[in-house]
């Protein structure tokens, strides 16, 4: 993949500014995901999946082109044998970038290095997140039935500052058609917007944002968000509104809980303060 440059920073920023007030996680609590939340609610401790964990096959799965001139593909390649084979004298240096740019010509090669680019997606952990607390559907499918609860963070922008891009937030775009991302002219957000940050349009009513960590999955915290809202859903258990409410007593900043609830004589979903 191409490295960083004064223009990622600039998509970054861009995103940061875009960034909502409030971002959303449907949660399913049964069994051990209970305790995977408890562990967010108590300790801040997120877990940032990698690509290919995601039941979609196509996402992050975006293949990129591989259009450009020759003098291009000549000053791509002649940077990477140089950083690969430094000590490689001239003649076995130019025939190093003669092969890379043969192979980058065919199918094969091509695949190959499509593959790699995929390999290095897939060291990046990702956290997803959404704008719509109150969708019908998510709460089927991510929130059991509606049994689970939906998380309300508050977005602290100003906390990515001096994180080094080590995480950053990404709004997902959503198209019936791959995206153009060029293996050797794009930059390193380009190849992220274009493959981790674009889903199907089957997708869009998920509204969806996620952050990014760089080279780094797992569980970690994420300075930027700030729980302060627990949603239970319609059908939350008694028993699980109860262990929900006695966790918050036990945090020491603010944690609303709040229930969804159909609107009057609607299948559209409002959602007020518990009492």
């Amino acid at each position: 993949m191409p490295s960083w440059s004064d223009k990622d920073d600039n998509r970054i920023s861009k995103s940061i500014q875009n960034l909502p007030n409030h971002l959303y996680q449907y949660k399913n609590v049964t069994g051990k995901r209970m305790d995977w939340v408890k562990e967010i609610i108590a300790d801040s401790n997120f877990y940032f999946s990698k690509a290919r964990e995601f039941n979609d096959p196509l996402d992050c799965k975006i293949p990129p082109v591989f259009k450009a001139s020759k003098l291009k593909m000549e000053s791509y390649w002649r940077r990477i044998v140089k950083r690969n084979h430094p000590d490689d004298n001239l003649r076995n240096h130019k025939s190093r970038i003669k092969k890379l740019i043969q192979d980058s010509k065919t199918t094969e090669g091509q695949a190959r290095m499509s593959a790699q680019v995929y390999d290095s997606i897939n060291k990046n952990g990702i956290l997803c997140l959404t704008k719509k607390p109150s969708n019908l559907l998510m709460w089927s499918y991510y929130a059991d039935g509606h049994k689970g609860v939906c998380l309300r963070f508050k977005t602290l922008p100003e906390n990515i500052i001096g994180m080094n891009n080590t995480i950053f937030p990404l709004e997902i775009e959503y198209s019936n058609i791959f995206p153009e991302v060029n293996y050797y002219t794009d930059t390193t957000t380009e190849f992220i917007q274009a493959i981790l940050g674009t889903k199907a349009k089957a997708w869009e009513h998920e509204e969806e944002w996620r952050f990014i960590t760089q080279s780094r999955t797992g569980k970690m915290k994420c300075p930027i968000l700030v729980l302060d809202g627990i949603i239970l859903g319609m059908k939350t258990t008694d028993e699980n509104s109860k262990i929900f409410k006695r966790l918050v007593e036990d945090i020491k900043t603010p944690i609303e809980i709040l229930r969804v609830h159909n609107q009057t004589r609607s299948f559209d979903l409002e959602i007020h303060v518990e009492q």
